[in-house]
């Protein structure tokens, strides 16, 4: 990778040199001068920057010079020419002489000169020069387009009177001649474009000519919001593409594309980035780095990922110089100040907490047949000393306001520089990310580096580098939530003396010693990716790609704590480095032949990861000064080294044919081989073929000729397998372990034995799994229909999809007798990875954009999306043992045929028991009042698992649906975002007080205010506090729909005026502010319906954020 950036560095400078020393002979007698232009390119290494119409109108040249540098002969050149030049490096600009300037006393020669020719620049909405727009005289032939900077200059004929300006994905724009002789134009981008371009994989391809569900992601949607990586911007913008929440600094979301595929297996989208897999953290990538994001959905556009691409692929793309330019610079930053999103969940004060004491021992407390009368001799019982003393004290302490930062912020800075010309273009980057959320030390730092460039060698090769350096930092302790909430407000983190006590009475150490506990963890990424484009001679439209990826990123965590093994400290140094390379050979055809026209691409590829990791761990310190940099001073019968690594190799190959027939039928045909080193040996080798079509039906006579209002019309069909590769890289193989499972399945303990005394320590050895040779990856085929509409002039505009899918050989852990030399898991449960069973997926996709109002002032446009995902198990093992007919259910895994994955299966509460049922003596054992009263399905007077207990809903959502909005006045833009998740009448359950403690646990640490069965509050949800029917647990109680509507975001930007901007120098200058997480609508209880965050303790909860930003380029 070094060798390749050098020699691209030296290959430029030394071409730089030589163009400067350079020295140009040349004769010519009455040549145009376009010909010397070209001929002095060649001899020099200058560039030349003009338009072809200004060149038409050059006098023809005669010149004789010899051995001379460029700059002495220009002079020469351009004397008595209508043209002027400027020198910039190695590119010299033309451009025409300017015009004379109006004023009232040059009226009529104005009027003279208005009749030959008109000059103007052309820009977008937003200012940005537009280069090569058609500028024509409408009913002629006379035309030109815009240079680089977007000037022209046309010369009209006698009699015209209509200029047109037109370029691809803006609206064609009309101008009626008059006296004017400069004419600035300004046009309005196509909000539906079907020329756009999009990435497919190993290509791009129109809009117009997919056959597959591609969609490119509006990133504009959430440009205003302070996203920490990529995935935050994308909520919502792709009907079938769902993002999680995140509430802890630096991490990525969850992300999957139409549901979920597999039972045990990874739902995550494949990551390419810049034409190569990535497989390192989203957070590693800076959002402001990222040019455009394409989803490929259905399995006819993924399949040219394979094994790996069942769960969709998200094409990443980052930024490049698109046009010529002189350098530009742009900045952007934004401060974003966070809050709780929920703060009516506040930790219980001094009087709450009595309250919730009081209310645990309601026999106690509590007076009278009916238990409304407070008993005036009931004093707590405390059992925790801290408790105790602080009641007797008055003690009353917020430990959430202790342990949180008195602002959380978020700040992001980018800076970079781009430009362009004939030869080269590039783009460099430096983004920087602070983010500090509510808790101590959930902190997340990012530094990054970005150098994107490419040089053209001849007219037939380029080559070029997209290559970044990120480091990401999460070093601190992070304090427990859970241990903060769960103190209580009577106990003081302060002993008598005014010191912070080391230990606290409920068995862990203080927060707010825990969070100055010495800790580092750093990531480093390091991704390099190398391409050569070659254009084969001798055969039009053949060209050969090289891609080439390194990439190595290595992490260290080290630790140290004081505070355990009886104040004598622990101490840990983690180094761990993963490495991936990719070489992919790209063979590509694109030629059109009248009507048909070809485009075919071949693909033949490996790629090689390897991971290595070295720990070594401490404990009993007989001095800390040093903490984990001197981890020798640990007691050494008690020092731990670890160390382990893996390697994997994949190779595969990919032929791609697309055909068109009159640009109204496209047919599109792929198949992808791949092998991959992680599978059984049986089974090396997968196939994954599609097929797509597609219909521009709206192109036929029959539409065009008789219902003009629709722009375009197109009707996609494809069917095609891919797989995903979620089994482990020795999944195939039986493997030894020396470490032995802690029960309950909480990591693995060295194991050993020693045989006598005086004997060495031998290590225990076992099979740890089983090896299974016809392992296979698991495999989807699927089906898409979909529709593309744009009508009322790109008015209005959208697409539906519908997609059945059907995935088989689902990887699983199936459980086998124990026998001797096997370690079972933790449960003691041994296993062998198998493939078994098919899951079903069916689901509808609907996007609908519109531009109700557009004029020079105001616009108002909005978008829909709409999306609806089912999956249902068709097989598990395939056994009937009770043999009635239908194939049996996995009820310990919560698998159930012809139902969804994520059933709801438990008891059914119907009710609460009340104070008179216990009185009148028809309570059940095991249950008192304040308890769930819960359905008897069978009637026996009993309850059993297998009997009472039913599918009484679903953890998947029913649908999903986002609203986005944006209102321009002038330089003014309101953005509106809204976004829903659903559960219909059955799904989307979660269980808010699903870590509502056990009674004993209720006397001795704090929890919420929230609506739980008291005798005053008899209609509560939720039990009491004091007891629960033990066979049914503490975690047992009602499923609510997560259900909500949110504003996720709302923003408002201002976009300086030009005429001040042209002043300073500067192109664009906007500043704005916004809000995220603003406003949600739900019946949840709890702290995030999004997050599943109930009346828990979340690694920490979600957070909202008021945003101001600016950004500005020159």
């Amino acid at each position: 990778m070094k060798l390749i950036v050098f020699l691209i560095l030296i290959f430029t400078l030394q071409a730089s040199a030589d163009a400067s020393a350079q020295r140009v002979s040349i004769s010519v007698k009455n040549q145009p001068l376009k010909i010397v232009l070209k001929e002095l390119r060649k001899q020099s290494g200058y560039s030349f920057i003009y338009g072809d119409q200004d060149l038409k109108r050059a006098k023809h040249i005669t010149l004789q010079v010899n051995g001379k540098e460029i700059l002495e002969i220009l002079p020469a050149l351009f004397k008595d020419q209508p043209l002027n030049y400027s020198v910039n490096g190695k590119i010299i600009s033309i451009k025409p002489k300017p015009l004379p300037q109006r004023t009232e006393g040059l009226t009529q020669n104005i009027g003279l000169l208005q009749q030959h020719s008109i000059v103007g620049r052309v820009t977008d909405e937003k200012g940005n020069i537009l280069e090569g727009v058609t500028v024509r005289v409408k009913g002629t032939n006379v035309a030109t387009t815009t240079d680089p900077n977007g000037n022209y200059e046309i010369r009209i004929p006698d009699g015209a009177d209509t200029l047109t300006y037109s370029i691809m994905g803006f609206e064609p724009f009309a101008w009626h001649i008059n006296e004017q002789t400069v004419v600035n134009v300004s046009l309005k981008t196509i909000i539906s474009n079907l020329d756009e371009v999009v990435v497919i994989g190993y290509g791009v391809t129109k809009k117009s000519d997919l056959t597959g569900a591609v969609v490119r992601a509006d990133l504009t949607a959430m440009q205003n919001s302070p996203n920490v990586n990529i995935g935050q911007a994308l909520k919502g913008v792709v009907p079938g593409l769902n993002v999680g929440t995140t509430s802890k600094a630096g991490d990525a979301p969850s992300i999957t594309i139409r549901g979920r595929n597999t039972i045990s297996g990874t739902t995550a989208p494949l990551i390419v980035l810049d034409g190569i897999i990535f497989r390192g953290s989203l957070t590693d990538i800076n959002p402001s780095d990222i040019e455009s994001v394409d989803i490929l959905k259905d399995a006819s556009s993924a399949a040219v990922y394979g094994s790996q691409a069942s769960n969709g692929v998200m094409m990443i793309t980052t930024k490049t110089a698109q046009t010529l330019s002189k350098p530009i610079i742009q900045y952007s930053g934004n401060l974003s100040a966070q809050q709780l999103m929920n703060s009516k969940l506040k930790p219980l004060g001094r009087e709450g907490y009595l309250a919730q004491l009081a209310n645990a021992d309601l026999p106690n407390s509590r007076t009278g047949t009916d238990l409304l009368e407070k008993n005036p001799e009931w004093n707590p019982a405390f059992f925790r000393e801290s408790v105790a003393s602080g009641y007797l004290a008055g003690t009353e302490v917020d430990w959430m306001d202790l342990m949180s930062v008195n602002t959380p912020y978020i700040q992001n800075h980018n800076a970079s520089v781009q430009g362009k010309n004939e030869l080269a273009s590039y783009f460099l980057s430096f983004g920087y990310t602070d983010q500090q959320n509510l808790i101590i030390n959930d902190k997340y730092k990012r530094h990054n580096v970005r150098v994107n460039i490419d040089a053209k060698i001849t007219d037939w090769l380029k080559i070029g580098s997209q290559s970044f350096f990120t480091s990401s930092d999460v070093s601190g302790e992070n304090p427990s939530f859970y241990e903060i909430w769960r103190i209580g407000p009577l106990s003081s983190p302060y002993n008598a003396d005014g010191n912070l006590i080391d230990m606290l009475d409920i068995g862990s150490t203080n927060p707010l010693l825990v969070a100055g506990n010495p800790n580092e963890d750093v990531r480093y990424n390091l991704t390099g990716n190398f391409y050569s484009d070659l254009k084969i001679p001798f055969i039009k439209g053949l060209s050969y790609r090289l891609n080439y990826s390194r990439n190595l990123t290595w992490r260290k965590y080290f630790s140290f704590d004081p505070y355990v093994n009886g104040m004598l400290g622990a101490g840990s140094k983690n180094y761990d480095s993963e490495y991936a390379w990719t070489l992919d050979n790209i063979l590509s055809y694109q030629r059109n032949f009248g009507l048909h026209a070809v485009n075919a691409t071949m693909v033949y590829g490996s790629e090689k990861r390897g991971f290595d990791f070295t720990d070594a761990l401490a404990k009993n310190f007989t001095n800390q000064t040093l903490g984990y940099n001197y981890l020798q001073a640990g007691q050494g019968d008690q020092n731990e080294i670890r160390s382990g690594a893996w390697e994997e190799a994949s190779l595969y190959a990919m032929a791609r044919v697309g055909y068109t027939y009159n640009s109204r039928y496209i047919l599109t045909a792929t198949i992808r081989r791949d092998g991959f080193s992680g599978f059984g040996k049986n089974y090396k080798i997968g196939h994954f073929p599609s097929v797509a079509m597609a219909w521009q039906i709206g192109e036929e006579r029959f539409i065009k000729d008789n219902l003009g209002w629709i722009d375009n019309l197109k009707i996609r069909t494809s069917y095609g397998s891919s797989g995903n590769r979620t089994g482990g890289r020795y999944a195939t193989l039986a493997r030894m372990s020396t470490e032995i499972p802690f029960k309950g399945g909480y990591g693995r303990q060295p194991g050993g034995y020693l045989y006598g005394d005086g004997a060495t320590p031998e290590l225990t050895q076992a099979v740890s799994t089983m090896s299974n040779h016809d392992l296979r990856w698991e495999s989807t085929t699927s089906l898409n229909i979909g529709l593309d509409f744009s009508l009322l002039d790109g008015r209005l505009f959208g697409s539906y999809d519908h997609y059945r899918s059907n995935t088989q050989n689902l990887l699983y852990e199936l459980p086998i007798p124990n026998m001797n030399g096997l370690f079972p898991d933790g449960n003691g449960v041994a296993s062998v990875t198998a493939n078994i069973g098919k899951l079903r997926n069916v689901g509808h996709e609907f996007s609908i954009s519109g531009l109700p109002i557009r004029n020079d002032a105001f616009e108002w446009q909005i978008g829909v999306n709409f999306s609806r995902n089912r999956n249902k198990v068709v097989s598990i093992l395939g056994l009937d043992t009770d043999n009635d007919g239908r194939e049996d259910d996995l009820v310990s895994a919560g698998i159930f045929m012809n139902q969804p994955l994520g059933v709801v299966y438990d008891y059914n509460i119907i009710g609460m028991w009340q104070i008179d049922d216990y009185n009148n003596g028809v309570i059940p054992n095991n249950f008192t009042y304040g308890t769930y009263k819960i359905e008897d399905i069978d009637n026996d007077g009993s309850y059993t698992p297998d009997k009472d207990r039913r599918i009484l809903g679903y953890t998947d959502p029913d649908f999903y649906f986002s609203i986005q909005q944006a209102f321009r006045y002038r330089a003014f833009e309101l953005r509106v975002f809204i976004n829903s998740v659903q559960g219909g009448s059955q799904y989307y359950y979660g269980r808010p007080a699903s870590a509502q403690p056990d009674p004993n646990q209720m006397k001795n640490y704090a929890y919420f205010d929230y609506d739980y069965w008291t005798p005053e509050n008899p209609d509560a949800k939720y039990r009491q506090l004091g007891f629960m029917t033990s066979f049914l647990g503490p975690s047992f109680s009602p499923y609510v729909q997560r259900s909500f509507v949110r504003l996720q975001d709302l923003s408002l930007s201002y976009r300086l005026p030009k005429s001040l901007l042209n002043k300073i120098g500067v192109h664009n200058f906007r500043v704005f502010a916004s809000g995220t997480n603003l406003l949600t609508i739900t019946k949840w209880e709890g702290w995030d319906p999004e997050a599943n965050q109930g009346f828990d303790f979340p690694n920490y909860p979600t957070l909202k954020s008021f945003t101001a930003g600016l950004n500005f380029d020159f």
